[in-house]
């Protein structure tokens, strides 16, 4: 193997899923390079980022990856050489509580941003662009997903396995377990495209799931205290999406969220130097 080595700064981890090649959950982050550049990370042990020293979001990292050989081609995926990932700037973080830079941030973020969900279906077709941004025109709603198929039953299920082996430190096992993430989320949104009506996709983004895991609110205050975090909390913000499609079909949902305060307005032609 070639293996590469490449500065990203981290800006999604999505939803840990299962994986039957690694034994154990597992992780896609992604991120920006140092090039202005989507990548798309792959795999990284779920427990990597419940370390005190593990990557944050909005930190840079070096690691050692190479292309990566999929079904779809997705041009930004890179397969990451075990133990490989170093955070080497923590700046630009929350970590231990520090105040958020989103100057800085906005920098390397919104030059990034693609003009409508419709230009990066089009970029998927032309070159097999799988990931971007878009800014959220207007964010219309957020419900629970009806309807769910063996795959993503099976994949929640492992998702709390992973969970409680993290947690407690325990024997990693196989046998079902209860189901304590119950729900898929999407969001109902129209993007800055000119012929955008709105949008339907499905939201996998790390935050969300830990918070369906972790929070211990009454079961009938829970659906009205999630709404208010991740759809009234969200419209409060200048809020734009990050975008990615699945691994074996062209099919776009929403990794992650970037969400710095309105009242921020950052010239994006001064990113990158």
């Amino acid at each position: 193997m070639t293996w590469e080595k490449k500065r990203v700064l981290v800006t999604v981890k999505a939803a840990p899923e299962p994986s039957k090649k690694y034994h154990e959950g597992v992780v896609c982050t992604a991120g920006i390079t140092d090039r202005s550049e989507f990548i798309r990370l792959y795999p990284i042990p779920f427990e990597l980022f419940y370390r005190k020293e593990g990557p944050k979001k909005f930190e840079w990292i070096e690691v050692e990856c190479e292309k990566a050989i999929e079904k779809l081609s997705r041009k930004e995926s890179y397969k990451v050489k075990p133990g490989s990932i170093k955070v080497i700037d923590t700046s630009l973080s929350s970590r231990d509580g520090q105040k958020v830079n989103w100057d800085e941030r906005s920098k390397y973020v919104l030059p990034m941003k693609a003009n409508s969900v419709e230009d990066l279906r089009h970029a998927f077709d032309v070159d097999r662009t799988s990931l971007g941004l878009v800014k959220v025109a207007e964010l219309i709603d957020f419900y629970e997903r009806a309807n769910e198929d063996e795959d993503e039953v099976n994949t929640k299920r492992y998702m709390q396995v992973v969970f409680d082996q993290i947690q407690n430190r325990g024997t990693f096992s196989k046998i079902p377990v209860l189901d304590k993430i119950e729900h898929v989320h999407s969001y109902k949104f129209r993007c800055e495209g000119a012929s955008c009506t709105t949008h339907d996709m499905t939201m996998l983004d790390w935050e969300l799931y830990e918070s369906l895991r972790s929070w211990k609110y009454p079961k009938e205050e829970f659906p009205a205290k999630l709404r208010q975090q991740f759809f009234e909390n969200f419209k409060k913000t200048d809020l734009y999406f990050f975008l990615g499609t699945t691994s074996l079909q062209p099919s776009w949902v929403i990794i992650g969220a970037y969400r710095p305060p309105k009242d921020k307005h950052v010239d994006i032609n001064t990113a990158f130097g």
